[in-house]
């Protein structure tokens, strides 16, 4: 973790070594509490590669511990065999630290001062008298978890029968001597069970991120995303047909406007023809002088209708604006209306002791000239849009809820504040 990847395996993309790393982070990142002097052994597989390996500090595995501090502190990391076109019950794997200790001669401590990564020197298992687990089927079967919503924890099990049954799953990962459920279940990176004599036997309940908004939610749809996600594309899809619908009516009546212009004009070509009677056409020009004259009498009046407005308007003393008084000063209805308006879309929130990365607090504003500050250090303010406020909101770790304020100035050093009440940890 301080030096990045050593050795890169050359048979995963990168974006299922991002699925690895997020495992690891709820074991080696800085916000978790652990105790890696204690291996803690890690199965993650799926349909397309298995990796297996474990989480501790480095001196545990170097032949040589002095170099495997960093800034006074051991340096930790994960260190692991990658497996991939494999067939389901032909799969074994090494239960055994001292076969970890041959890989880290070979892919981290010859590479120490370099720094650097590189392609994997090892290709397929180390030779010697290392303990393996085979893949079997057995009674652990029915126990393991495949649902990414829950985490297992088995208690004091069998190690190696538990390994051998998770073998023979499609999907399915396995955090081995954890120290205490939260680290086999925090967001960083929850696993479908755990094996461990610190945790009791028990199902408990995880949140997995919606690859769309983010945000942490208890179930997905059945097309990957959480349910307001979901709602919110079958929103957009309605949208587009109804849209379509109205473009296929609009086509129709089209079409007809155009057949009826048509018919419109055979008639007129008809009837031109029919107007090169001597007699008729005499009665047209009759008609279209008659026109002509109704026309400029119509023109006639409106234009002298027209002098007479504009006649009206220049006599016209426009009074004094009703929003000043004798002495020159606004009255105060106007002056309230000049300034800035803000308000909150909600009058409180209330958000639970774990809280999220991000809260949105949706407002209504008329300038997006506005100054905010929380009057608690639990509340962060990350930025401000013109109808937006984004707030970081910290775990609550007490018991007891507590309760804070955002508060905005705008306008005339007007003032505006909403109350955010935070639920503390259940026992």
């Amino acid at each position: 973790m301080d030096y990045g990847l050593f050795s890169v395996p050359s048979n995963l993309t990168k974006s299922q070594i991002d699925i690895v790393r997020t495992k690891l982070m709820s074991i080696l990142g800085d916000d978790v509490e652990r105790n890696l002097k204690t291996p803690k052994w890690i199965l993650y597989k799926d349909y397309n590669f298995l990796v297996w390996g474990l989480c501790c500090e480095n001196r545990l595995l170097a032949s040589n511990p002095q170099k495997t501090t960093h800034k006074n502190r051991p340096v930790r990391g994960f260190f692991a065999i990658v497996i991939s076109d494999f067939t389901g019950e032909d799969l074994r794997l090494p239960f055994d630290i001292n076969y970890f200790r041959e890989l880290y001669l070979n892919e981290v401590e010859k590479y120490w001062s370099q720094k650097e990564q590189h392609q994997n020197q090892t290709i397929g298992y180390l030779l010697g008298k290392y303990n393996f687990v085979s893949a079997a089927h057995n009674n652990y079967i029915e126990l393991l978890n495949t649902d990414i919503f829950q985490c297992q924890s088995l208690g004091e099990l069998d190690r190696e029968g538990v390994i051998a049954a998770a073998l023979t799953l499609n999907n399915v990962s396995l955090l081995i001597d954890n120290d205490n459920i939260e680290q086999a279940t925090n967001r960083n990176g929850s696993f479908m069970n755990c094996l461990t004599s610190s945790v009791s036997f028990g199902l408990h309940h995880v949140k997995q991120q919606c690859p769309k908004c983010k945000k942490y939610v208890s179930s997905f749809t059945q097309t990957g995303v959480c349910l307001d996600c979901k709602e919110a594309k079958e929103v957009t899809i309605r949208r587009t047909r109804k849209d379509d619908d109205m473009d296929k009516k609009k086509k129709i009546e089209l079409e007809f406007a155009q057949n009826k212009i048509t018919e419109l004009k055979s008639e007129v070509e008809s009837y031109r023809l029919q107007l090169k009677n001597k007699d008729k056409l005499i009665k047209i020009l009759a008609a279209v002088l008659v026109v002509l004259l109704v026309v400029l009498l119509h023109s006639h009046d409106s234009f002298s209708l027209k002098l007479f407005e504009e006649k009206q308007e220049t006599q016209y003393i426009p009074e004094r604006d009703s929003r000043s008084l004798d002495d020159g000063r606004y009255d105060n209805d106007y002056m309230h209306y000049q300034e800035a308006s803000f308000q909150f879309c909600e009058s409180a929130i209330n958000v639970d002791a774990d809280a999220y990365n991000e809260f949105l607090i949706k407002v209504q504003s008329s300038d997006d000239k506005y100054r905010i500050n929380s009057n608690v250090d639990w509340i962060k303010i990350l930025s401000t849009q013109m109808d937006l406020i984004t707030i970081e909101i910290a775990a609550n770790e007490q018991k007891d809820s507590r309760k804070g304020e955002v508060i905005v100035t705008y306008g005339n050093s007007s003032t505006k504040s909403i109350e955010i009440t935070q639920h503390g940890k259940l026992n």
